[in-house]
């Protein structure tokens, strides 16, 4: 999730600098970031495409269209929904 002073993270030739969003790409994709400043500390989490390999999870996940975002596109969350992520990337972090 992205929350940015300034600056903009570019994806599939669109610019993007809207906060409250999640930011998810496929594999090979390519990313710009230009100049961004962040309004708060955060962190990213990178899964290779082969972590996933051999394992029921990478079939599964074929299944559901929510993993297949067009590059154009974000994920716009609620504040409810983000205290929720917020809460689970801490306990991951």
């Amino acid at each position: 999730m992205k929350k940015i002073k300034s600056g903009y993270v570019l994806y599939g030739k669109t610019k993007y600098n809207n906060n409250g969003s999640m930011v998810f790409m496929k594999p090979r994709q390519i990313i710009e970031v230009s100049n961004v400043q962040f309004a708060e500390k955060g962190f990213v989490i990178f899964v290779h495409e082969d972590y996933l390999t051999g394992y029921n999870l990478h079939s599964l996940i074929k299944k559901y269209g929510y993993f297949e975002y067009e590059i154009n596109e974000a994920l716009h969350i609620s504040p409810a929904e983000e205290g929720v992520f917020t809460k689970l990337c801490r306990l991951i972090y």
